[in-house]
C-alpha cells in the first residue's frame, strides 16, 4: 500500500472525490495561496514553521537565478522543481510553463529565450495568474 505524500495516512483511507470537487479544491488552496503568498500552504501542509518560500527553503535556485526574479514571485512559488535549469533553452525559442504558479520558471526561461523568444504561463488558479 503507497502512503500519499505529505500524510501518514494510506491512499485507501482518504474519502473519493469526484473529478469536479477535486478541481474545485485545489482551486480553492491555491487561490488562498496566491492571496495569502508564501504564508499559507500549498497542496500538502509544510513541515514545521512556515517560511517566506518554499523555493528558497528547499535551495531549488542559484543565487544568480534569485537575482533575476521579483519578490513576488519567489514568494508565492511551491517549488515543484528548476525546469530551468537542465532544459536545453536556447535564445530564440518558445517556452510554455504548465502550472506557473508565482512565475520564477517564467522569468528565468525568459532570460534564455531573449528578446527574439517567447514564454508563456498557465495555471490552473486564476488569482496566480492575476498576481
Amino acid at each position: 500500500m503507497q502512503k500519499p505524500c505529505c500524510g501518514e495516512e494510506p491512499e485507501e483511507t482518504f474519502p473519493k472525490k469526484s473529478a469536479e470537487e477535486i478541481k474545485e479544491e485545489v482551486k480553492m488552496r491555491y487561490g488562498k495561496f496566491a492571496e495569502e503568498g508564501g504564508s499559507a500552504e500549498g497542496c500538502c501542509p509544510l513541515v514545521g514553521e512556515k517560511t517566506e518560500s518554499f523555493a528558497l527553503e528547499h535551495g531549488l535556485y542559484s543565487q544568480e537565478d534569485l537575482a533575476l526574479i521579483p519578490k513576488l514571485a519567489i514568494n508565492l512559488s511551491r517549488g515543484c522543481g528548476n525546469p530551468t535549469s537542465f532544459a536545453d533553452i536556447q535564445p530564440g525559442e518558445a517556452v510554455a510553463d504548465f502550472g506557473c504558479g508565482g512565475g520564477i520558471d517564467l522569468v528565468l526561461a525568459a532570460h534564455k529565450v531573449g528578446p527574439t523568444g517567447k514564454v508563456i504561463g498557465i495555471d490552473f488558479a486564476l488569482h496566480m495568474q492575476e498576481r
